[in-house]
């Protein structure tokens, strides 16, 4: 099992020696700190458009270049989560062969690694932040 720093459900040895305001105070900056990680790359909850949703909107805004890129962007990423879910697969099946050696599990993790990092390139800069 993986340590995970934000889990409340253990106690931790630190709250238990502080005195009762550190450790409102620390259990409030500690939670401030989980929600930032978390919505530094969340999106607002909305509903995912289907592949009929985008062709009627690619065909009812076709003199749009604006709205066409966009869509052709977003059927682009589908393509490629695809590609990189086969390698994937692909860098699973060699490291479960009965003789699989390191070397043959390096280069397809470096396939993989390449092909998402010529992705990464493509999109550019993901979020506001550096």
């Amino acid at each position: 099992m993986r340590f995970n720093p934000y889990d409340e459900s253990r106690p931790r040895d630190e709250e238990q020696t502080l005195a009762p305001a550190q450790t409102t105070r620390e259990r409030l900056a500690r939670e401030r700190r989980r929600r930032a990680d978390i919505s530094m790359f969340s999106l607002p909850p909305f509903v995912t458009p289907t592949y009929s949703e985008l062709r009627r909107l690619y065909v009812t805004y076709r003199n749009d270049p604006t709205v066409r890129r966009l869509i052709l962007e977003i059927q682009c990423a589908r393509y490629s989560i695809l590609e990189l879910s086969a390698m994937a697969a692909e860098c699973h099946w060699d490291l479960s062969k009965e003789r699989a050696s390191i070397e043959e599990a390096r280069k397809t993790f470096s396939r993989l690694r390449h092909r998402l990092r010529k992705e990464l390139d493509r999109i550019g800069q993901v979020h506001g932040r550096k």
